[in-house]
Protein backbone atom coordinates (compact mmCIF):
# COMPACT_ATOMS: atom_id res chain seq x y z
CA UNK A 1 0.00 0.00 0.00
CA UNK A 2 1.45 3.74 -0.82
CA UNK A 3 2.34 6.03 1.51
CA UNK A 4 0.01 8.81 2.08
CA UNK A 5 2.21 11.37 0.79
CA UNK A 6 1.33 14.15 3.71
CA UNK A 7 3.20 11.52 6.21
CA UNK A 8 6.94 12.28 4.41
CA UNK A 9 6.47 16.02 4.30
CA UNK A 10 9.52 17.52 6.53
CA UNK A 11 7.44 19.13 10.05
CA UNK A 12 6.89 22.94 9.85
CA UNK A 13 10.13 24.87 11.39
CA UNK A 14 8.30 27.65 12.38
CA UNK A 15 9.00 31.34 11.80
CA UNK A 16 12.81 32.12 10.49
CA UNK A 17 13.95 35.73 10.58
CA UNK A 18 15.18 35.79 7.09
CA UNK A 19 11.86 35.27 5.92
CA UNK A 20 10.99 39.03 6.30
CA UNK A 21 13.15 41.30 3.71
CA UNK A 22 16.42 43.26 4.82
CA UNK A 23 17.81 41.18 6.98
CA UNK A 24 21.52 42.52 7.37
CA UNK A 25 22.42 40.50 10.30
CA UNK A 26 21.90 38.05 13.07
CA UNK A 27 23.73 36.79 15.58
CA UNK A 28 22.43 33.69 17.50
CA UNK A 29 24.31 32.49 20.73
CA UNK A 30 21.59 29.52 21.51
CA UNK A 31 23.23 28.22 17.69
CA UNK A 32 26.75 26.82 18.95
CA UNK A 33 28.20 26.78 15.32
CA UNK A 34 28.10 30.31 15.28
CA UNK A 35 30.43 30.47 18.43
CA UNK A 36 34.42 30.58 18.17
CA UNK A 37 36.10 29.85 21.75
CA UNK A 38 39.18 31.61 22.54
CA UNK A 39 40.39 32.71 25.66
CA UNK A 40 36.21 33.87 25.52
CA UNK A 41 34.07 34.50 22.53
CA UNK A 42 36.06 35.82 19.48
CA UNK A 43 34.03 35.14 16.66
CA UNK A 44 29.87 35.40 16.92
CA UNK A 45 29.24 34.00 13.47
CA UNK A 46 26.40 35.82 11.46
CA UNK A 47 23.69 33.71 10.42
CA UNK A 48 21.66 36.24 7.78
CA UNK A 49 24.34 34.63 5.11
CA UNK A 50 26.10 37.80 4.61
CA UNK A 51 29.63 37.63 7.24
CA UNK A 52 28.83 40.10 9.05
CA UNK A 53 30.40 38.47 12.14
CA UNK A 54 30.70 40.25 15.61
CA UNK A 55 34.40 39.85 16.48
CA UNK A 56 36.96 40.59 19.48
CA UNK A 57 40.57 39.61 18.95
CA UNK A 58 41.93 40.69 22.41
CA UNK A 59 41.40 37.88 24.92
CA UNK A 60 40.84 39.94 28.00
CA UNK A 61 38.43 41.74 26.61
CA UNK A 62 36.46 38.50 25.05
CA UNK A 63 32.82 37.78 26.41
CA UNK A 64 31.91 34.57 27.69
CA UNK A 65 29.68 32.07 26.75
CA UNK A 66 28.93 30.19 30.16
CA UNK A 67 24.93 31.58 30.84
CA UNK A 68 22.04 30.37 29.91
CA UNK A 69 18.31 31.92 29.16
CA UNK A 70 15.52 29.60 28.92
CA UNK A 71 18.31 26.54 28.55
CA UNK A 72 19.96 28.12 25.61
CA UNK A 73 23.34 29.40 25.63
CA UNK A 74 24.14 33.42 25.65
CA UNK A 75 27.18 35.51 25.27
CA UNK A 76 28.18 37.17 28.50
CA UNK A 77 29.88 40.58 28.91
CA UNK A 78 31.28 40.98 32.50
CA UNK A 79 30.56 44.71 32.38
CA UNK A 80 34.60 45.69 32.71
CA UNK A 81 36.29 45.54 29.12
CA UNK A 82 33.97 43.30 27.03
CA UNK A 83 32.83 44.27 23.99
CA UNK A 84 32.59 42.79 20.31
CA UNK A 85 33.02 44.43 17.01
CA UNK A 86 31.01 44.27 13.34
CA UNK A 87 33.19 45.52 10.51
CA UNK A 88 31.61 49.14 9.06
CA UNK A 89 28.76 48.48 6.50
CA UNK A 90 26.68 50.15 4.85
CA UNK A 91 23.60 48.44 5.78
CA UNK A 92 24.52 50.02 9.16
CA UNK A 93 24.23 53.57 7.55
CA UNK A 94 20.94 53.26 6.02
CA UNK A 95 18.20 55.88 6.80
CA UNK A 96 15.70 53.13 8.06
CA UNK A 97 16.63 50.48 10.12
CA UNK A 98 15.58 48.13 12.86
CA UNK A 99 17.45 46.22 15.65
CA UNK A 100 15.93 43.83 17.62
CA UNK A 101 17.85 42.50 20.36
CA UNK A 102 17.39 39.74 23.69
CA UNK A 103 19.43 40.97 26.40
CA UNK A 104 19.54 40.70 30.46
CA UNK A 105 21.47 43.29 32.33
CA UNK A 106 23.09 41.71 35.80
CA UNK A 107 23.11 45.22 36.95
CA UNK A 108 21.06 48.19 37.24
CA UNK A 109 23.76 51.12 35.29
CA UNK A 110 24.35 53.08 32.36
CA UNK A 111 25.26 50.28 30.18
CA UNK A 112 25.23 50.02 26.34
CA UNK A 113 23.64 46.94 24.28
CA UNK A 114 24.58 48.33 20.62
CA UNK A 115 26.36 51.49 19.27
CA UNK A 116 27.06 52.74 16.28
CA UNK A 117 28.76 55.92 16.24
CA UNK A 118 31.88 57.21 14.62
CA UNK A 119 35.17 57.96 16.63
CA UNK A 120 33.95 61.33 17.74
CA UNK A 121 31.23 59.58 19.28
CA UNK A 122 28.75 62.41 17.36
CA UNK A 123 26.77 60.29 15.70
CA UNK A 124 23.98 57.56 16.33
CA UNK A 125 24.01 55.71 19.49
CA UNK A 126 21.34 53.03 18.97
CA UNK A 127 19.43 50.92 21.34
CA UNK A 128 21.43 52.10 24.83
CA UNK A 129 19.47 51.10 27.71
CA UNK A 130 20.15 53.19 30.98
CA UNK A 131 19.68 52.64 34.53
CA UNK A 132 15.89 53.05 35.93
CA UNK A 133 13.57 54.70 33.80
CA UNK A 134 15.45 55.31 30.22
CA UNK A 135 15.69 54.01 27.17
CA UNK A 136 18.02 55.48 24.63
CA UNK A 137 17.19 55.08 20.97
CA UNK A 138 19.26 57.60 19.33
CA UNK A 139 21.62 60.50 19.78
CA UNK A 140 21.75 62.91 16.59
CA UNK A 141 24.16 64.44 14.83
CA UNK A 142 24.90 67.35 16.27
CA UNK A 143 25.85 65.35 19.58
CA UNK A 144 23.00 66.18 21.71
CA UNK A 145 21.03 63.16 22.82
CA UNK A 146 17.76 62.33 22.46
CA UNK A 147 16.56 60.45 25.53
CA UNK A 148 13.48 58.17 25.57
CA UNK A 149 11.74 58.06 29.15
CA UNK A 150 10.89 54.30 29.76
CA UNK A 151 9.51 54.24 33.48
CA UNK A 152 8.04 50.45 33.33
CA UNK A 153 11.05 48.65 32.05
CA UNK A 154 13.06 46.59 34.95
CA UNK A 155 16.86 46.31 34.45
CA UNK A 156 17.32 42.46 35.45
CA UNK A 157 14.41 40.84 33.18
CA UNK A 158 15.55 39.30 29.82
CA UNK A 159 13.60 40.84 27.47
CA UNK A 160 12.96 41.76 23.48
CA UNK A 161 14.32 45.12 22.73
CA UNK A 162 13.52 46.71 19.60
CA UNK A 163 14.60 50.16 17.79
CA UNK A 164 12.94 51.24 14.72
CA UNK A 165 14.81 54.52 13.17
CA UNK A 166 13.25 56.08 10.15
CA UNK A 167 14.45 59.08 8.62
CA UNK A 168 12.79 61.69 10.84
CA UNK A 169 10.86 59.33 13.55
CA UNK A 170 12.55 56.69 16.13
CA UNK A 171 10.63 54.01 17.91
CA UNK A 172 11.65 52.02 20.61
CA UNK A 173 9.65 48.84 22.02
CA UNK A 174 9.92 46.52 24.91
CA UNK A 175 8.54 42.94 24.68
CA UNK A 176 6.28 44.17 22.37
CA UNK A 177 4.84 47.33 23.96
CA UNK A 178 5.55 50.56 22.65
CA UNK A 179 8.41 52.74 25.34
CA UNK A 180 9.23 55.63 23.44
CA UNK A 181 9.13 57.43 20.41
CA UNK A 182 10.93 60.79 19.08
CA UNK A 183 11.18 63.13 16.11
CA UNK A 184 15.14 63.97 15.14
CA UNK A 185 16.75 63.93 12.02
CA UNK A 186 18.65 60.92 11.59
CA UNK A 187 22.59 60.69 10.46
CA UNK A 188 24.96 57.76 10.44
CA UNK A 189 28.85 57.50 9.70
CA UNK A 190 30.66 54.79 7.73
CA UNK A 191 34.06 54.98 9.56
CA UNK A 192 32.74 52.34 12.14
CA UNK A 193 31.18 49.31 12.30
CA UNK A 194 28.78 48.69 15.33
CA UNK A 195 29.95 47.32 18.77
CA UNK A 196 28.05 45.04 21.02
CA UNK A 197 28.12 45.63 24.96
CA UNK A 198 29.85 49.35 25.29
CA UNK A 199 30.19 52.51 24.30
CA UNK A 200 32.57 52.08 21.58
CA UNK A 201 35.25 49.96 23.65
CA UNK A 202 35.71 52.93 25.89
CA UNK A 203 33.19 52.76 28.34
CA UNK A 204 29.85 52.02 29.31
CA UNK A 205 30.23 48.29 29.37
CA UNK A 206 27.10 45.59 29.59
CA UNK A 207 27.25 43.54 32.77
CA UNK A 208 24.81 41.03 31.50
CA UNK A 209 24.09 38.68 28.76
CA UNK A 210 22.71 39.25 25.11
CA UNK A 211 21.18 35.90 23.17
CA UNK A 212 20.14 37.46 20.20
CA UNK A 213 20.45 40.41 17.69
CA UNK A 214 18.87 40.76 14.52
CA UNK A 215 19.50 43.95 12.24
CA UNK A 216 17.31 44.65 9.53
CA UNK A 217 18.58 47.46 6.74
CA UNK A 218 14.87 49.09 6.50
CA UNK A 219 12.05 49.95 9.30
CA UNK A 220 9.87 46.99 9.62
CA UNK A 221 6.13 47.36 9.81
CA UNK A 222 4.29 46.41 12.57
CA UNK A 223 3.34 43.51 11.68
CA UNK A 224 6.74 42.50 11.08
CA UNK A 225 8.45 43.16 13.81
CA UNK A 226 5.72 41.60 16.13
CA UNK A 227 6.32 38.29 14.19
CA UNK A 228 9.82 38.77 14.91
CA UNK A 229 9.19 40.06 18.33
CA UNK A 230 7.23 36.91 19.02
CA UNK A 231 9.69 34.54 17.50
CA UNK A 232 12.22 35.79 19.99
CA UNK A 233 9.75 35.96 22.90
CA UNK A 234 9.47 31.75 22.53
CA UNK A 235 12.18 30.97 21.81
CA UNK A 236 13.63 33.04 24.63
CA UNK A 237 11.07 32.50 27.10
CA UNK A 238 9.36 35.88 27.42
CA UNK A 239 6.25 37.03 27.38
CA UNK A 240 5.54 39.60 24.47
CA UNK A 241 2.53 41.64 24.36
Amino acid sequence: MAMNPRLLRPLATGFNPKSIAGLSLWLDAADSSTITISTGVSVWADKSGNGRNATQNVGGKQPLNSNTINGKNVVTFQGTDDTMQIAANAAFNANSQTIIIVARQATAANEVLWYKADSNSAVGVITRYRTGTQFWLYQKNDGSAATLVNASNTNTNTNVYATVLEPANQAGFVNGASVATATVTTAYDNNSGPFLGSRRDVGEYLNGDIAEVLHYSRALSASERSKVERYLGGKWGITVA
